[in-house]
């Protein structure tokens, strides 16, 4: 009978345990507050501090991200999030918006380079920059300007133009033999067309211009020079562009280089604004380059 009784009172406190424990797993938890909201399962409350979350240098060395994961890229100093497939822009990127009045009418433009942080104050502001995309490939961290490289020309070119595939160029900037030969070993104009595009970087509703629409803007502007896009709506910085033959930045501070969707051929048509002119067309340096990306309102 002892035994009996001894044996109900072990279940007895493995059943209170037991319930105690799925209580806290599946309890709300309020950290600055003894009453989370509702809607939350995890309720930080302060007035006088911050959430700080995981700081990265580079979002491509976490291994395996699951969608929703947010981190502090601090190479881009700002706030990323992985969506299943690719690491989002910085957050708040697209907050700003100008309209800009042409002749072909007012268009709406994102304010700044995508993944710059700021508007540009000058020519030379080097926060206004963001990142250099080699064209049709997704913003997966190659664009970054702290990127790593990758022997494209000794180890071979990228075989899919899908990111994050966990391939070795993954994240990495692809350089080549030459300035002429693309990233991708089979050629894809279609990586960047419109809002579908494939690996279309710009935010939701945003695509790159075509050559049409950066001709309108270039006839607007005082000057068809760099000193002309970066007194426009644009407020265009000289951010340089970065050589797949020899991976070196070129003409930072100095030139502007933004690519457009428009493929000519298998090239696509860049604008390239110095201090002289302004000349839109296929560049000798062609889709292997990384230039500047300002996105625009489909």
């Amino acid at each position: 009978m002892k035994q009996i009784i001894i044996i109900k009172i072990k279940k007895i406190i493995f059943t209170i345990v037991l319930t105690a424990f799925t209580f806290v797993v599946n309890a709300q938890v309020g950290i600055g507050t003894t009453s989370p909201d509702a809607s939350a399962q995890l309720d930080v409350v302060a007035t006088n501090k911050g959430f700080l979350p995981p700081r990265v240098s580079d979002v491509t060395a976490v291994a395996n991200p699951v969608a929703g994961l947010l981190v502090y890229d601090q190479s881009y100093n700002c706030m990323r999030y992985y969506n299943g497939s690719i690491w989002s822009l910085c957050l708040g990127d697209t907050t700003g918006q100008v309209v800009t009045s042409t002749s072909c009418g007012g268009k709406i433009w994102m304010d700044r380079n995508l993944g710059a942080s700021q508007v540009a104050t000058s020519l030379t502001d080097a926060a206004s920059y963001g990142g250099l995309y080699q064209w049709g490939r997704a913003a997966d961290g190659h664009e970054s300007r702290t990127s790593l490289a990758y022997d494209g020309a000794a180890s071979g070119y990228a075989t899919t133009p899908t990111p994050n595939g966990g391939n070795a160029w993954d994240g990495k900037f692809i350089t080549t033999a030459n300035d002429t030969t693309d990233w991708l070993s089979t050629p894809d104009s279609l990586l960047w067309q419109g809002v579908n595009g494939a690996n279309n970087p710009c935010p939701s509703g945003y695509r790159l211009p075509t050559q049409a629409e950066f001709n309108c803007e270039l006839n607007s502007w005082t000057s068809q020079d760099r000193n002309g896009g970066f007194t426009s709506p644009l407020k265009i910085p000289a951010a340089g562009l970065r050589r797949s033959s020899n991976n070196v930045f070129s003409s930072v501070g100095a030139d502007a280089h933004l690519s457009s969707s428009t493929i000519i051929g298998t090239s696509a048509v860049r604008l390239w604004l110095t201090n002289v002119n302004a000349p839109l067309g296929v560049p000798g340096w062609r889709n292997a380059a990384a230039r500047s990306v300002r996105c625009i309102k489909d």
